[in-house]
Formats: structure tokens, sequence, C-alpha cells
């Protein structure tokens, strides 16, 4: 008894605080000719200059601290999304580095994205630049935003300029075709530290005091019953 007491113990403690965690990953297509418009004034002397390519794609993902319920339409997900990291093959988006406006996704019974609108901006150290992604939609690069806010908002007061000689842009596939791949939160639970490992000792040693007080009182009531 006092066995199986003490291993209950040390195996309910090795996985208390354990979480599990759902990353879904994005694989868009390559840009077509047709989709890049890319800046025409030479040399650039604003902002972080570069063009697209018929070689680049988006790519990403983003993690849940719990799987995306099913049959979701259009429902934004923002708050429970703990990192992302998307890449339109000029410009690296993360949590660390980037404002993510809204996250809304559609699910089909099994949880799968089937659709998604997602929003993320990274200002540039140039003021009043900066870089978008909507992913499965399109992506830009050095746009500039005429009245910026304070970049920890990252927000913009006001449409772009008409005409912007260093912005390039680059449209997907519109949102027509899906590349979503679940990874199911399995290899990703991780034990977490036990904040006190006296605490575990004591609360071992406890249980193991009870299971051998147990014991003595079992061995006297059997002895007064001879």
């Amino acid at each position: 008894m006092k066995k199986h007491l003490v291993l209950l113990a040390l195996a309910a403690f090795a996985h208390a605080g354990a979480w599990a965690t759902t990353t879904y990953v994005f694989t868009g297509a390559n840009y077509l000719p047709a989709q890049i418009t890319n800046y025409t004034a030479a040399p650039c002397n604003q902002g972080d200059c570069a063009n697209f390519t018929t070689a680049m794609k988006q790519t990403g993902s983003f993690t849940i601290s719990a799987p995306l319920a099913p049959n979701l339409a259009g429902v934004n997900v923002k708050a429970q999304i703990t990192s992302f990291s998307f890449h339109d093959g000029l410009t690296q988006y993360t949590n660390g580095n980037s404002e993510l406006f809204f996250a809304v996704v559609w699910t089909n019974a099994q949880g799968d994205i089937t659709g998604e609108n997602i929003a993320i901006a990274r200002w540039q150290a140039t003021p009043g630049k900066y870089d978008f992604i909507g992913v499965n939609l399109m992506s830009a690069h050095n746009q500039e935003c005429p009245a910026p806010l304070p970049s920890s908002t990252g927000a913009c007061l006001g449409p772009p300029p008409a005409s912007i000689p260093y912005f390039s842009k680059s449209y997907t596939n519109t949102g027509l075709a899906m590349h979503w791949e679940t990874i199911q939160s399995a290899q990703a639970v991780q034990a977490v530290p036990v904040d006190n490992p006296f605490a575990l000792v004591l609360t071992a040693t406890g249980l193991l005091g009870l299971a051998l007080q147990g014991r003595r009182k079992l061995l006297l009531k059997n002895s007064f019953q001879r």
C-alpha cells in the first residue's frame, strides 16, 4: 500500500503543471509574376527596400495552449495565441518584433483550419515605414504610414499615400487555397519543474507516514482480535 501511495504522489507531482500546446503550420504557394508589384525608383534611399520574387512564398505558424474548437466560423482567436512566426520571403514576423492585429479562423469538424484572416505588421527602423502580411492574402514591404501612432500600438493613422516609389507588394492565392497543417500536442507536453522541491519531498513523506500509520493500526487490530 505505501509503495503505491508514494508512486502515486511522485507521479502526480511529476506531471503537475504539465501543459500541452497545439501548433498550426501554414505553407503558401509561390508568388506568381502577375501578383508581384515591386518598387521602381532607384537607387533606393527610403526605408528597407527589397523586391518580391517568384521564388518566395508565405510560410509560418502560430501556437495556442489548447486545440481550436471544431466548426468555428470566423472567430478571432488572437487572445489564445501564445506565439507566432510568419515569413513572406522578405520579412520575418514574430510575436517578439511584430503586432498581431487579429487572427480570425474557420475550422472543420476535426478542428483543422479551413480558412483564416490573419493580419500582422512590423515597424521598420525608419520612422513611418512598416511591413505587413495578410496570411494567405498579400504581403507588403516598405509601406509608408503618413501619420503613424507610437510603434507600441501597432497602428497607423490614415491610408498610405497613393504613390509610394519604394513600396513592394505581392498577392498570394487570395485565400482560395488553404495549406494548413495541425501539429497535435502529444509531443509538445512538457513537465513543469516543481517550484518547491521540499514540498514534494514533504508531501511524499506525509503520504508514506499515513501509509505506515494505517499499517500499524491494522497490525494492532489483528493482535487484539487474536
